[in-house]
């Protein structure tokens, strides 16, 4: 990642989101973590705990291979702690190493007992990331690859023994053992803390730029997000208005708060449904996997202090964080033990014969569709008569008559009509009483059976999943036009024949009209009227585009209208008005065409494009004062009164007394 925040961030998040409080929680139930390790850890090592649970004996005692996996699976657990601390303190985002101290501090204050174990499994790894942080921080990053690789690989190996050891020894220690393991553990923490505090004190205890700074762009941004306070202003609003939002002049296309820049693009509206999902996933989380806590509290307090929803990996680990915590939830149940005394099971349809009259009686008289048979009359009796769809034939009429005749669907043929006539025909598509019977539909013709509506949940469901098929595809094919767009662009953009050039910036418009770069790269090439509908065309997209407005601005300073030129010089500067460049030009465009008009003899314009000339240069020198007189600290661009402007008021001055 190209931001060392975001990447400290991220950092942060992996460190607690698997390995740290994962290994806390193992070695903080030794009696579970054998059974349940398979539930609370889904990621690395979870093969190795399932060759741990294979490895006990019968009586639950572990032999040598026992062991050796058991090591194993621990060594695997604490293998990745070192890399990722190390890596978050060579960010120096001291936002995420905050952010990092407040989510497990907010986690321990609710989950006191993983205190002890979160202390021994992470006092190793943070002790030796400290001290290779220091060792490569005072190198600048610049150290010789043998002796950085060797130390890295015994600074790795260290971590890993005695954070085994301590790990170990502290869930096997018990009274003044333990709590000297317990201050070992703390003294190491301690030890890692002072040592990377040394370096950075001056960065922690002096005033910080980037503080200031925030708040600069914080007060800018609410005063921008007043002006559309529901539904916000679109995609990326402040890296396109915060030129024209700024009290300073400053560089920040980054508004450096994730909320606020939600609330600049949708709006109180967008912000509250985001804010919604994030408690429904921290309830989520707080109720399935506890442990998954950290990294979600880091993602969302780390996203106060910078733009972290602008990359899409931190979307994907918001998103990944409740579907791990269902899966682990799911694996504890599923390897939860069984109690076979609990459950009961009914036989079906199992039967005992009798030798002597050859007839079968079932072993549960209430199972459906048992029977027994009389040899001597040949007629079927059922074992429940009042089960239904059971019948009993008579031989001499050759008639099946209901064992109840008050049981629903039962039914009788008669062998002369071959007409099947129902037991009870008054009494139609009735539920049974009974659940274990099966239930099918009647055979009287007469009745008319209504055709099964929807639910209404079925038809919520069909109508969102149509609206969201529909939106996919509307955002499908504007995303398949400005792919389209921007691939003509470059095409232009690196060809060198002017024809071509033109021809492929049309073709590039024709697929995405809202592109402000193609429309002013197009009305460069064309003829004056041509170039100014153009533009005109595409502040009708993007209004509040100050480069739109300064190529309008430019094209009337070349002709001969020195109000429209002044009205879009007027607009540009109030989209963007620290700009030094724009300054000088629009001051130099107003002098060059009074001088052309009083060429001409048309003396009263000409005096009115000089005057206007030093309107604009009196306005440029009191920006100009009031930034000298808030210091250099956030003007980032250097906004001044420059040489060429000083030139520019000599030669005004000599034209106004000439004339």
């Amino acid at each position: 990642m190209e931001y060392p925040n975001a990447f400290g961030a991220v950092m942060a998040v992996f460190l607690l989101l698997e390995r740290l409080f994962a290994v806390a929680v193992y070695y903080g139930e030794p009696k579970k973590s054998v059974n349940m390790l398979g539930a609370r850890s889904v990621g690395l090592g979870m093969e190795c705990a399932e060759a741990e649970r294979r490895s006990k004996g019968a009586g639950g005692v572990e032999a040598k291979q026992g062991k050796a996996g058991s090591t194993t699976a621990a060594l695997l657990r604490l293998l990745p702690l070192f890399p990722y601390t190390a890596a978050l303190l060579l960010s120096e985002s001291r936002g995420a190493w905050l952010t990092a101290a407040c989510a497990c501090a907010a986690v321990l204050l609710w989950k006191r007992q993983l205190i002890a174990p979160l202390l021994a499994a992470g006092a190793a790894p943070v002790a030796a990331a400290a001290l290779l942080y220091r060792q490569l921080a005072r190198a600048g990053l610049a150290v010789e690859p043998v002796p950085g690789l060797l130390l890295l690989a015994g600074l790795w190996a260290g971590a890993l023994l005695a954070g085994l050891w301590l790990c170990r020894r502290q869930r096997s220690a018990a009274g003044t053992a333990r709590a000297a393991m317990l201050a070992l553990a703390a003294a190491g923490w301690t030890a890692a803390g002072i040592a990377v505090l040394l370096h950075v004190r001056e960065r922690i205890t002096g005033p910080s730029s980037t503080v200031s700074a925030r708040g600069l762009f914080y007060r800018d941004a609410w005063r921008l997000a007043a002006e559309a306070p529901w539904l916000g202003r679109g995609g990326e609003t402040w890296r396109h208005a915060y030129l024209a939002a700024q009290s300073r002049p400053y560089v920040g296309s980054q508004v450096h708060n994730g909320y606020l820049d939600i609330l600049l693009n949708l709006g109180f509206v967008g912000l509250a449904a985001i804010l919604l999902m994030l408690l429904a996933t921290g309830w989520l989380l707080a109720t399935k996997s506890p442990r998954l806590l950290p990294p979600f509290l880091v993602i969302v307090l780390h996203s106060v202090v910078d733009f972290d929803w602008s990359y899409g990996l931190f979307w994907l680990l918001l998103f990944w964080l409740p579907a791990l915590a269902l899966a682990e939830d799911k694996q504890k149940h599923q390897s939860a033990p069984t109690h076979p005394q609990s459950e009961t099971k009914l036989p079906i349809q199992s039967t005992s014969t009798n030798p002597l009259t050859n007839v079968s009686t079932p072993a549960n008289p209430l199972i459906a569709q048992s029977s027994s048979t009389n040899p001597l009359t040949n007629v079927s009796t059922l074992a429940n008569p009042l089960i239904a769809q059971s019948s009993s034939t008579n031989p001499l009429t050759n008639v099946s008559a209901p064992a109840n005749p008050l049981i629903v669907q039962s039914s009788s043929t008669n062998p002369l009509t071959n007409v099947t006539t129902p037991a009870n025909p008054l009494i139609a598509n009735s539920t049974p009483a009974n659940p274990l019977i099966t239930h099918s539909t009647p055979t009287n013709p007469l009745i008319a059976y209504p055709t099964p509506k929807k639910s209404p949940q079925i038809r919520l469901r069909q109508l969102i999943g149509t609206t969201v098929c529909c939106f996919s595809l509307l955002l499908g094919v504007l995303s398949f036009h400005a792919a389209q767009g921007e691939k003509f662009y470059r095409q232009a953009i690196m060809s060198v024949d002017p024809s071509v050039k033109v021809e492929l910036l049309q073709q590039s418009l024709g697929w995405n009209p809202r592109s402000p770069r193609t429309v002013i790269a197009l009305s460069r090439l064309l003829s004056g009227e041509q170039s100014v509908s153009l533009l005109r065309q595409s502040l009708l997209y993007s209004p509040e585009n100050a480069s739109l407005s300064w190529e309008l601005a430019e094209r009337w300073m070349s002709s001969d209208h020195p109000g429209a030129a002044l009205y879009w010089i007027d607009q540009s500067f109030r989209l963007d008005k620290y700009n030094n460049a724009k300054w000088v030009k629009a001051i130099e465009g107003m002098l060059l065409m009074g001088q052309k008009k009083l060429a001409e003899g048309n003396r009263k314009e000409g005096l009115v494009c000089v005057a206007s000339g030093n309107e604009l240069l009196l306005e440029y020198r009191r920006l100009a004062e009031e930034e000298a007189n808030k210091g250099g600290q956030h003007n980032d661009r250097e906004f001044q009164m420059t040489e060429q402007a000083d030139d520019l008021s000599r030669r005004l001055s000599m034209l106004a007394l000439r004339f």
